[in-house]
């Protein structure tokens, strides 16, 4: 992918996320369950422009022109869950939101395993864990959107599922598209020849983001 190429995708994958946390909003009293789903899809789209911006931002920042390749884009684009962590990952500089997978439910370090002066109730995601929250991220946005019966003749439906907090949710991943655009201008510093979207998307992520989250 060369450079400019990989602008252009990168602000659309960030007006396309931000536009799935609009659609989320405004679904979110008539069809919760749909709305979790796009704010999942949303994480997706976010975790897609982290790795174009992980991968570019250097020659950005220099102007040097030369393609590069997208490693993850290219093992982990039809993978769901990949792209899911990866947006949740880069929401992980804001606070952990309790969803898919609760505190008591990450393994417990060993005193001799925490970093230096760590002490407390220290616990970490293991790759066993990050796989359930992947899964089950992705089995809610499925059922979000489709109706299906189970092997003993439930018919299960959108209306069916149980909805995290909906604007804590819709908060976190529009902070997150906020810190990502902050942090593309904290890094990338030389100036482009063509208006970039950057303040549109960000005003519109910021209608949404929650200011508890930064």
């Amino acid at each position: 992918m060369k450079s400019d190429v990989a602008r252009a995708y990168f602000w659309a994958l960030l007006d396309n996320a931000t536009s799935l946390v609009e659609d989320a909003a405004l679904l979110a009293e008539r069809s919760p369950a749909r709305a979790q789903a796009l704010l999942i899809l949303a994480y997706e789209e976010l975790g897609k422009a982290d790795w174009v911006h992980e991968a570019f931002w250097k020659s950005w920042q220099s102007g040097r022109s030369a393609a590069l390749v997208v490693e993850p884009l290219s093992t982990g684009a039809r993978h769901h869950g990949a792209k899911y962590l990866s947006g949740r990952d880069a929401v992980g500089v804001l606070y952990d939101l309790p969803i898919w997978v609760t505190f008591d439910e990450l393994e417990p370090l060993p005193p001799e395993s925490r970093p230096g002066g760590v002490s407390g109730d220290f616990r970490v995601e293991t790759a066993a864990i990050r796989d359930r929250v992947a899964a089950s991220a992705n089995d809610a946005k499925q059922r979000g959107f489709y109706v299906d019966v189970t092997r003993d003749g439930h018919i299960r439906t959108p209306r069916d599922l149980e909805v995290y907090d909906l604007d804590e949710h819709r908060g976190h991943i529009a902070a997150g598209i906020v810190y990502l655009i902050g942090a593309d201008q904290e890094l990338v510093t030389r100036r482009w020849t063509s208006v970039e979207p950057a303040d549109e998307i960000r005003l519109r992520a910021d209608a949404h983001a929650r200011y508890d989250d930064f």
